[in-house]
């Protein structure tokens, strides 16, 4: 297993977490590399907490986080399934102990297996889905009592 670190990301990490976000999207490109820079660089670094895991000083997986609300989870292709995705999760629920929220695709069945192995339940099916026009399913977390 390789030597992982978990860090904050600054905006100086924008060209590096976006080239993360293109390889490990769920969904066929559908954006330019200038347009997934211009996003996490201009908007998502604006809104949302983001964390990175390192791998050999590379990013290899990112959680970007609002309040309740995880907008995006990645990681690599070839670092899934060693338990990145799972440590950043950890930290997001350590830093919003009332409960977390995605949304993620109805037909991303290994992201739904991955959230619902932690503890995420289906709160609401949309069939219109977001702006890339495919259903969507709203989960949730909530801490045990």
């Amino acid at each position: 297993m390789p030597d992982i670190t978990f860090r904050q990301a600054t905006v100086s990490d924008a060209p590096e977490i976006a080239v993360v976000h293109r390889r490990s999207s769920f969904l066929p490109v559908m954006n330019t590399p200038e347009e997934d820079l211009a996003h996490f660089r201009d908007r998502e670094f604006a809104r949302s907490f983001i964390w990175v895991a390192e791998v050999d000083q590379r990013i290899v997986g990112l959680l970007a986080r609002e309040g309740e609300w995880v907008h995006h989870l990645y990681v690599l292709p070839e670092f899934q399934g060693i338990g990145i995705g799972s440590q950043l999760m950890a930290k997001a629920k350590l830093e919003s102990p009332n409960g977390l929220r995605l949304y993620t695709y109805q037909e991303n069945h290994r992201a739904r297996a991955f959230y619902e192995a932690r503890g995420f339940t289906n709160v609401e099916f949309n069939d219109a889905g977001r702006e890339e026009g495919r259903p969507d399913v709203l989960m949730e977390w909530r801490q045990a009592t």
